[in-house]
């Protein structure tokens, strides 16, 4: 009785026209709508169509990373190469015998939307293969970017490609640098797309003759040196950043900004942004840019009062952005973030401000805690800007708050295990660290100090922050109930107090742990070995039709 009324539902739906047919999937979430288009050859055929799975990932705000499509991209290259192999093999080329690879080709956003939901649901379910890079001796430096993990150690450079399924080595290349050496010092590794930035100080142990070098490795051509940058003086003087796709050196002795777009030949600056002598002393605070706006927090002189200097990096115009209120010199921006036409400033984790970046006018400014600038205790602080949210500090310092980009309170992200922290250990410290967020996941790290055990408990969680996004359009006047999501554990380790320090980095689809010996990172593209591509629907691989 059941197979004929389920048979009759769709005889009535496929005497429906197509224009009525589009019109009812508009009424149906994505998943639902890929169930319909995989009931036969007419509503796979009407359902297909780019724009319908675009205006799909558009309402539904799916992130759609680009290691989400290259994946997709792979799967339909697969796909079209099955397609030719059994029609090749198979010359009756009718669909009993070549079954659903007779139809068309699905939309290539249609994959790309079902993919993206199944990482989404990775991340939130914990669903990921787990992975080690070893043998780190006790010195390395790390460097990453979305797609490509560098590590130097003394006499080794390594690269490994991080953005598809899985990692893949690129090189191991032998150099001559020697992180033991006590006049050199590699601090930092920045990359720009294939391009590793391997920045040093050299000093000649004679007071204020330290200076700066920096080295262009190409990692698609097995770490060959492209370019070497001198002529800069020590940290103290030359402040070396990348934000988004350009470099940025900050010389402070001339009061400008240098900006570099990187390639594979030397670089000169494509632009110089400068400032008044002796109003702003900078930098005091995270640096943050976007392709318009570059936001450097200072202390404004002679006040020695927090501000940010905010640059249209087109124009060169420069804005100070001051807080709506005074505010005590000993506190500054510890961090900042710019999005859109949006500048923030975090003041340490007390107060949080957003400004318009182009008329500078302060849009809101929201007090998050009560610390104050005389706090002894050793506290962390973070600001990370998504699509319309902002995650930030919490008066609880193991909590996450969540906002929306004009400052209204959405919620807050708490971990799930946190009682049972206080419980084994009552005298322990737990507080947040460090936010990442990737799409509508944040990955949060969170340090637990034992004294009791003398040591720390690294912990890293994830959570899908995707129902606040509820609230972003609701107008409701006064204040919303603060909505709670749960953090849950993706990995942890232990370390004593007096080691050296762990670190966290995340892209799209994966998280790596960089601890003192070697990486631990977690794949949530594909858990498990190999899946079937009716497998990335939610349907049996005779149901997908691609």
């Amino acid at each position: 009785m059941e197979q004929t009324h389920t048979t009759h539902t769709i005889t009535t739906i496929l005497a429906l026209p197509n224009e009525v047919l589009e019109t009812v999937g508009d009424h149906l979430d994505g998943l639902d709508l890929a169930s319909l288009s995989f009931v036969c050859r007419r509503l796979h055929s009407v359902l297909n169509k780019d724009i319908i799975w675009q205006e799909v990932i558009r309402t539904e705000k799916i992130h759609v990373a680009g290691q989400v499509k290259d994946f997709a991209e792979t799967v339909m290259t697969e796909i079209k190469i099955e397609r030719e192999r059994v029609t090749d093999t198979d010359n009756l080329g009718t669909l009993g015998t070549l079954g659903p690879l007779s139809l068309s080709l699905t939309s290539p956003y249609k994959l790309e939307y079902i993919v993206a939901r199944r990482v989404k649901s990775n991340w939130a379910e914990g669903h990921y293969k787990e992975g080690m890079i070893h043998h780190f001796s006790e010195e390395v430096r790390i460097g990453a970017s979305q797609d490509y993990l560098v590590a130097l150690e003394s006499g080794r450079l390594r690269a490994w490609n991080i953005r598809g399924k899985w990692i893949d080595l690129l090189t191991t290349k032998p150099v001559n640098i020697s992180l033991e050496n006590p006049n050199q010092n590699v601090y930092q590794i920045l990359v720009s797309g294939s391009i590793a930035l391997l920045c040093f100080t050299f000093s000649e142990q004679v007071a204020g003759s330290d200076y700066q070098h920096i080295q262009a490795y190409d990692l698609l051509d097995g770490c060959q040196l492209l370019w070497e940058k001198s002529g800069l003086l020590g940290r103290q003087y030359h402040v070396i950043r990348l934000l988004g796709s350009h470099l940025y050196i900050l010389d402070l002795l001339m009061e400008r900004v240098e900006v570099y777009h990187i390639g594979r030949t030397q670089p000169t600056p494509t632009k110089v942004l400068v400032q008044q002598p002796n109003t702003v002393r900078i930098p005091h605070g995270d640096m943050s840019a976007s392709d318009k706006f570059l936001a450097v927090p200072g202390k404004k002189v002679p006040e020695n009062s927090p501000v940010i200097c905010c640059w249209n990096i087109q124009t060169g115009e420069r804005r100070i952005l001051s807080p709506d209120r005074p505010v005590c010199p000993f506190r500054w921006f510890q961090k900042s973030a710019v999005k859109d036409d949006m500048i923030y400033g975090l003041l340490n984790r007390f107060r949080l401000i957003g400004w318009d970046g182009g008329d500078g006018q302060v849009i809101f400014s929201l007090d998050l805690t009560n610390s104050s600038p005389g706090d002894n205790e050793e506290t962390y602080s973070w600001l990370e800007v998504g699509p319309d949210i902002l995650l930030t500090v919490h008066q609880d310092k193991f909590v996450v708050s969540i906002l929306s980009s004009c400052g209204r309170v959405l919620g807050k992200v708490c971990p799930a295990d946190h009682l049972n922290w206080i419980i084994h250990d009552p005298e322990s410290v737990s507080m947040v660290e460090e936010v990442c967020l990737t799409g509508m996941t944040a990955v949060i790290r969170i340090l637990n100090y034992s004294i009791q055990k003398n040591s720390i408990s690294c912990i890293i969680l994830s959570s899908d922050i995707s129902p606040v996004l509820g609230r972003l359009n609701r107008q409701e006047e006064g204040q919303l109930d603060e909505m709670i999501l749960m953090a849950h554990v993706v990995a942890q380790h232990i370390e004593p107090l007096d080691s050296p320090h762990c670190q966290l980095l995340v892209n799209d689809t994966k998280v790596f742990d960089v601890q003192p010996l070697g990486i631990k990172f977690y794949d949530y593209l594909i858990p498990e070995d190999r899946l079937s591509v009716g497998e990335l629907s939610g349907c049996d691989s005779q149901g997908l039709v691609l």
